[in-house]
């Protein structure tokens, strides 16, 4: 690992690329969302060695094989099921858009923050984070309002990136689920 003495974004993104000559590749760790997603797409813009960031891909592509074996337990299809998606950080937000190039149908989503399910109603999200925004807008179709437990009605997949602890989610909410229904526990 190296460490740098920075939170600035342009900071971080010069470092890495004065680096670039040492390195085969660079695993962005631990930096806080929206700007993990600024510092990933400008170092793959401008750099020739690969870069990742495991809070995104690394998480996303776990989910990603995991949801497309348990759909397959279950006679289950991507582009059909409805997914509450709870959490919308690094993880969900990457997570999303990898499920969504998989074939998950978007406005089957339910994205879920600290403050309620993500619709374009929700305007405070647009200037707090874009890259969340762009999800308020293409998800939840049915135009869910409320929160974890009005996210879960129904759905047929539940993704908990979220943070821990008991009674995050609730037993009587994973009850309302659909019938066969695939729960993904993932907060750390």
């Amino acid at each position: 690992p190296v460490v740098l003495a920075t939170k600035n974004a342009d900071e971080i993104i010069a470092a890495c690329k004065w680096m670039e000559p040492s390195f085969g590749g660079i695993n962005l760790e631990d930096i806080e969302k929206p700007k993990c997603f600024y510092i990933l797409e400008r170092l793959r813009k401008e750099m020739n060695i690969p870069v990742w960031h495991d809070d995104q891909q690394g998480t996303a592509a776990v989910i990603t094989a995991g949801l497309v074996n348990a759909l397959k337990m279950v006679g289950k299809k991507m582009d059909q099921v409805t997914v509450a998606m709870i959490g919308s950080g690094a993880a969900n937000v990457a997570a999303a858009r990898v499920l969504i190039a998989t074939g998950l149908n978007p406005k089957n989503i339910f994205m879920v923050d600290s403050k309620g399910i993500l619709h374009p109603g929700r305007t405070e999200v647009k200037a707090e984070d874009p890259y969340k925004w762009e999800l308020a807008l293409k998800t939840n179709a049915e135009g869910r309002i409320g929160g974890i437990a009005e996210a879960l009605k129904g759905v047929d997949v539940c993704i908990a990136a979220s943070k821990p602890g008991p009674d995050t989610i609730k037993k009587e909410w994973i009850a309302q689920m659909a019938d066969n229904a695939i729960v993904f526990a993932c907060a750390n």
